[in-house]
């Protein structure tokens, strides 16, 4: 059986991992279009080798960072 969190919701994924670790950092590409299709756009793909290189290279402090403002409560 194939277990995936795809189909979670990504607040409930990193609201539990948060319990579990002091500082987690996500890493992610942001898709273009999210329905169904053949492989990844050009733009993804793009974005995903130019990833691999930063994280193979040790340069992972370079991936751009998207912050999110803290939620309130």
């Amino acid at each position: 059986m194939l277990a995936s969190t795809h189909g979670l919701p990504l607040e409930l994924v990193l609201g539990r991992l948060s319990q579990e670790v002091e500082n987690l950092e996500l890493v992610g590409i942001q898709p273009g279009e999210l329905g169904w299709g053949e492989g990844l756009s050009p733009q993804v793909a793009a974005g995903a080798q130019r990833l691999v290189e930063l994280l193979l290279s040790g340069r992972w402090r370079d991936i751009p960072l998207c912050r999110l403002p803290p939620r309130p409560g």
